[in-house]
């Protein structure tokens, strides 16, 4: 018999930490691009339809000037609460807190000026 070990789910390996309040996840950590790291915020929430289908929304704390100068600034706005501003996915919408956090990591390292 083979023994596969489990994987640390993606946002554990990247150092983030959970909060569980009921029927939702808060996590915490640092989305971190080639040069820089951007504070991050991520809320899974179970969806009242679907007790296995989770929604997940994604955040970015006082996003740098050059960011919303970006012409792909439009798919974030302020939430308006302590400099958040919630991340808008057009397509491929996440379906887990690791591929949020690859999402906007990648995002980051491809558009950030100087990643050339």
């Amino acid at each position: 018999m083979k023994v596969i070990p489990k994987q640390k789910p993606y946002w554990k390996v990247r150092g983030w930490k959970l909060i569980e309040d009921g029927d939702t996840n808060w996590y915490y950590g640092y989305y971190r691009s080639g040069k820089s790291s951007m504070n991050g915020r991520i809320i899974e929430k179970t969806t009242l339809s679907s007790l296995s289908k989770k929604r997940i929304m994604v955040y970015l704390k006082n996003p740098p000037d050059w960011l919303k100068g970006h012409e792909k600034s439009r798919c974030m706005f302020e939430v308006g609460e302590e400099g958040w501003s919630r991340v808008h996915f057009h397509k491929n919408h996440p379906s887990t807190v690791g591929q949020a956090i690859m999402s906007v990591e990648s995002f980051l390292k491809d558009e950030e000026p100087g990643n050339d």
